[in-house]
């Protein structure tokens, strides 16, 4: 027993900010960045969104039909969504120091910002699927952009897929370590 105290005792935290350790980084600190990117992009594309999908909605359908702006905003809103969703989880996730909390309270955490990760994918799929019927219908006069909208939906289902499973691996290392 008195091995295990100083040898508890004797572990030092290092800090990964400083020095040659700059690269490292813990699978928190990593976690809690894939979070971060994935917010900024959905602000990105909140952003931005309105004025390509606008010349795209008004080039194809040639008309000021009122359901292409509701579109647009819609779409707005689901990324801002996304990202409100993301920066929660990444602010949670931060939030866990692994030197001030129990190896049990980490995973507690772990599983519970995992958790609600799964109930926001299951929030913004549905909102997401709506999204893309509603662009088919947008543009159902224009063949080659529905090929275009199911090929995008198709590579996004892969991407999403591939996404995923990074974030599962970084909160298995969470739990493994």
């Amino acid at each position: 027993m008195n091995d295990i105290q100083k040898c508890w005792n004797e572990t030092k935290f290092h800090n990964f900010e400083s020095g040659a350790s700059k690269k490292r980084q813990t699978a928190l600190q990593s976690l809690a960045d894939r979070y971060r990117r994935f917010s900024r992009m959905a602000l990105i594309f909140a952003i931005l969104s309105p004025c390509w999908m606008f010349g795209l909605l008004r080039h194809s359908l040639n008309t000021t039909d009122i359901s292409a702006y509701l579109f647009q905003a819609y779409m707005v809103l689901y990324f801002l969504l996304a990202f409100f969703m993301d920066k929660w989880l990444a602010k949670g996730i931060s939030k866990i120091n692994v030197a001030e909390i129990s190896v049990a309270e980490v995973c507690r955490l772990a599983y519970y910002y995992r958790k609600k990760h799964f109930q926001f994918i299951a929030i913004l799929l549905p909102l997401a699927i709506i999204l893309i019927v509603w662009l088919a219908m947008l543009l159902s006069t224009e063949k080659y952009l529905i090929y275009g909208v199911v090929t995008g939906a198709l590579v996004g289902i892969a991407i999403g897929a591939y996404k995923l499973s990074q974030f599962l691996e970084e909160y298995r290392d969470i739990i493994s370590d």
